[in-house]
């Protein structure tokens, strides 16, 4: 949440509050994507109304569901897995941003789930034309990486855990922090978008969780939200 302030002697209600003859303005986030699967039954695909914004699967029949998870939780989970393709589509879950904001900082989080014998699980950062600009990988050694190029921290399997992404999106220069945290898990590392991909950033409109060609398994994610500061 940010705060600003102006001087003046005018009264409002709401988020605005006098103090010492000063108006203090609360503006919070906006929200441009987050998950909702609790609708759902279980074993179908995720609806394409979520909380904010919009989704889609792609990929085999039955490759992307909606779960009740086996772990103690208070909602329903996404969960992506490596099937026979019957179609060059991977599997994916892609939530769709409601609007293109252009330069500024993002925030993403999310809740993880990466089992035990599950291979690469991803996660990609795209423009609302499905280009993708930035991806992490949780890597078969449980470490993280960032864009095949930059590997670090930790997370333990078989233990939900915290993924935090904050994109500063910038006409010159793109940058990300990227953090995991809880159940084990632990880093951080700060990266800059190569040339070519930053110019993509400026059209931050979408997020994918998929899998891969050869990478067998699955992963779950919850509580996905995407928002920009004020």
């Amino acid at each position: 949440m940010a705060v600003r302030d102006t001087d003046a002697w005018i009264y409002r209600v709401g988020y605005n509050v006098t103090l010492l003859g000063k108006i203090v303005f609360l503006t919070t986030s906006k929200t441009l994507f987050q998950s909702n699967f609790d609708p759902t039954p279980d074993g179908a695909p995720p609806s394409n109304v979520q909380a904010v914004g919009t989704a889609r699967v792609e990929g085999p029949p039955r490759s992307v569901i909606v779960v009740d998870p086996p772990f103690p939780h208070t909602n329903k989970w996404v969960q992506i897995t490596a099937l026979p393709l019957t179609s060059e589509q991977l599997p994916s879950f892609v939530g769709v941003l409601t609007e293109v904001d252009g330069p500024g900082i993002y925030n993403f989080s999310a809740a993880v789930f990466v089992p035990t014998g599950s291979a690469v699980a991803s996660l990609s950062f795209e423009t609302a034309s499905a280009q993708e600009f930035m991806h992490i990988d949780f890597t078969p050694n449980n470490t993280i990486r960032i864009d095949d190029l930059v590997e670090f921290g930790s997370f333990v399997r078989d233990q939900v855990f915290l993924l935090q992404v904050t994109l500063n999106i910038a006409t010159a220069q793109s940058t990300a922090h990227v953090q995991v945290s809880g159940g084990g898990a632990s880093g951080a590392h700060d990266y800059t978008m190569p040339p070519p991909f930053h110019i993509l950033s400026l059209q931050f409109g979408a997020i994918r969780f998929w899998k891969g060609f050869g990478d067998p398994g699955s992963f779950d994610a919850t509580n996905i939200v995407v928002t920009r500061e004020p």
